[in-house]
């Protein structure tokens, strides 16, 4: 998630983006560059360079899910949530194993819930709850990334989901 938008922009985030700036301009054509420095633009509020640099991204790899990921993350950030939806459903058109993600699902239900859409936030949580407990019944992994590769969600992961379903019950119950 981003900085706090009243937090002055850590120390550490500067040099990442002097280096993944640098990075983006020696090798324009690279999507994985460009989109590090994009998560690095989105992580200090700078959206509109994030955005920017996703629509190049694009460009070069239309299909690129992680891109629109990220579009969905700003999307949501600005409080455009039919955007985020869009965005999110490109993601997950470009590549369905999203639906496994926690990530995804997270951000999903936030979309849901922000709309209240709280039958169809609880939907997705619950099945990213029963999904998760498939898989992680071999042991955890070490790598933060592996759940892309391996289907394992990590313990914060599941706690973020499981706090999220929380809250979503909270608000329903309050509207109901």
């Amino acid at each position: 998630e981003p900085i706090d938008p009243r937090a002055a922009v850590p120390e550490g985030i500067e040099e990442i983006l002097l280096i993944s700036k640098a990075l983006v301009d020696l090798t324009p054509g690279s999507t994985k560059g460009q989109l590090l420095y994009a998560s690095t633009e989105y992580l200090a509020r700078n959206f509109e360079t994030a955005q920017e640099t996703i629509q190049n991204c694009l460009r070069f790899d239309p299909k690129n899910a992680r891109a629109f990921m990220l579009l969905a993350q700003i999307c949501f950030e600005q409080e455009n949530y039919s955007s985020a939806t869009d965005d999110l459903d490109q993601a997950l058109s470009n590549d369905f194993k999203l639906r496994h993600s926690a990530q995804f699902n997270i951000l999903k239900a936030k979309v849901h819930l922000k709309l209240h859409e709280y039958d169809q936030a609880v939907f997705v949580l619950e099945k990213a709850v029963v999904q998760c407990e498939s898989n992680n019944n071999t042991e955890e992994p070490n790598a933060k990334s592996e759940e892309m590769l391996t289907g394992h969600t990590s313990i914060k992961d599941r706690v973020a989901i499981h706090m999220d379903l929380i809250r979503v019950y909270l608000k329903k119950n309050e509207n109901d």
